[in-house]
Order: C-alpha cells, then structure tokens, then sequence
C-alpha cells in the first residue's frame, strides 16, 4: 500500500512539473521590434498579440504584457532592479509606481496620456506627502 502511494505521488508532482513546464513555454517573449504599434493596439504579423515584449537598452530592459492587443503591465529594470511598474486600465492610462535600489516604493500613482495626474503618494522616510498634479 505504501509503495503505491508514493507512486501516485511522484507521478502527481511529475504530472505538475509538467504541466508548469507547458505553462511556461506557451508564454511568448517579443523583441519590440517584430510588433506594430496602431491605435493602441499591438500586433504581430497584422494579428491582435498576446504575450511578453521586452526592449533592451545598455542597463535598461523593459518587459512588457500585452492581452489581446492591449497592454496590460509594463515594468523596467535598471541594472537587474525592478525600478518601475505600470499598469494600464486603458491607452496611455493607469497607475504608476516607482521603487529605489532596495525594492521600496517610492511613489505612486495614477497617469493619464503618460502624464502624471490626480493624486501621488510620495514616500520618503518614514512619511508619506501628497502631491495633486
């Protein structure tokens, strides 16, 4: 009874590495450069795209995921280190945060038409100021 039992396990957990594996593979990585930006969507081959993009500059990379044409979440990393994120409700629009060397947030924040708008939250040291755009 025991041996069947850990059979049934070890094929459980190869059966979900597996199946990770296959997850993770699906996920396509774009270089920027193969897809055409239109009107707020995004294509590859004249197709709607779904998937990752990134864009690599000296110490700057930009990893962006787009669902069905619309770009979903952008993030930067400078020298390996997440240094901003950007989700987006609609073209050019969303919230924005911004992270120091050690991951903290630094700001935050909604903007519109890639322009900082409405009410951010700074924090520096133990305190958070308020800043109206």
């Amino acid at each position: 009874m025991k041996n069947i039992l850990k059979v049934e396990v070890k094929q459980s957990i190869i059966i979900k590495i597996i199946f990770l594996f296959l997850i993770q593979s699906c996920t396509r990585i774009v270089p920027i450069n193969q897809l055409t930006f239109k009107d707020c969507k995004v294509f590859f081959n004249n197709q709607l795209f779904s998937g990752n993009y990134e864009l690599n500059q000296d110490k700057k990379y930009i990893l962006s995921k787009v669902v069905e044409g619309k770009l979903i979440v952008e993030k930067i990393y400078v020298d390996e280190l997440l240094r901003m994120e950007k989700k987006y409700d609609s073209c050019a629009s969303g919230i924005q945060k911004t992270f120091d060397l050690k991951g903290n947030t630094i700001s935050e924040g909604p903007f519109i038409s890639n322009r900082k708008t409405g009410d951010w939250k700074y924090f520096i040291s133990d305190s958070v100021y308020f800043v109206k755009f």
